[in-house]
């Protein structure tokens, strides 16, 4: 059987929200393992010369037709943490979709966007030279490639949203087999090789049960999904 090897997105969780998506990521794919998991940061370039969320909340109340941020494409976490983000403080913000980190990254350094939010591990070298200043990091934790960065738990906002890889199966595959394919692959992802290839691009390393994989998936789903459809992105 064919295995789906796919990072966490809104085309893999969100398939009753975005209505033109030709499956069903729950009824179309048996859950094997998560693979890796990775964190989100939220950036500000000059423009706003924030050092923390409080910060950027107090000049965007200042500023509210300023809040463009940068993003690598439209739909996924980058683009909805700091929708979030602007509910909760009640600010305003506007994504810029941008084909990729870098040319949202570059906007942002030069002026030309208040902020920009990526996966993290894109953002940490211009954060360490200074030309961007991360504010906050969405996992639950602060990560452990930047631990002087905090969270949006930290500063008081219930903001949490980290990426990932899974594996998944057709629906139909035999459970006997799902189990077979779970532990070689936990297995292989639990080997000094993989884990220390994904440190090297700051990615955690996990491997899961099926189910543990599956309750991830869902309650990425169910926290995400009112963001998602208060935003206007669901479609018809």
């Amino acid at each position: 059987n064919t295995l789906l090897f796919t990072p966490f997105g809104t085309m893999v969780l969100f398939p009753t929200v975005f209505k033109s998506l030709p499956y069903d990521a729950f009824a179309d794919f048996a859950p094997v393992t998560q693979a890796l998991t990775f964190d989100f940061g939220l950036a500000a370039g000059p423009m706003s010369g924030a050092k923390s969320l409080a910060d950027l909340t107090e000049w965007l109340q200042k500023n509210p037709d300023k809040g463009n941020y940068g993003v690598p494409g439209l739909g996924a976490l980058p683009h909805l943490l700091p929708l979030k983000y602007a509910a909760d403080a009640g600010v305003k913000v506007q994504a810029i979709a941008y084909t990729g980190t870098a040319p949202a990254l570059t906007a942002a350094m030069a002026g030309e966007t208040a902020l920009v939010c990526a996966p993290l591990a894109d953002l940490i070298a211009q954060h360490n030279a200074g030309a961007i200043r991360l504010l906050a990091t969405s996992g639950k934790a602060r990560s452990p490639y930047l631990s002087d960065v905090p969270t949006f738990i930290d500063q008081g906002f219930k903001i949490e949203g980290s990426g990932w890889y899974g594996i998944f199966a057709p629906a139909k595959t035999p459970r006997a087999g799902v189990i077979k394919m779970n532990k070689a692959l936990v297995d292989a992802i639990h080997s000094p090789e993989f884990l220390e290839r994904a440190k090297s691009v700051f990615l955690t390393a996990t491997g899961t049960s099926p189910e543990e994989l599956g309750a991830i998936q869902m309650a990425d789903y169910e926290r995400w999904k009112p963001v998602i459809e208060a935003a206007g992105l669901a479609g018809k």
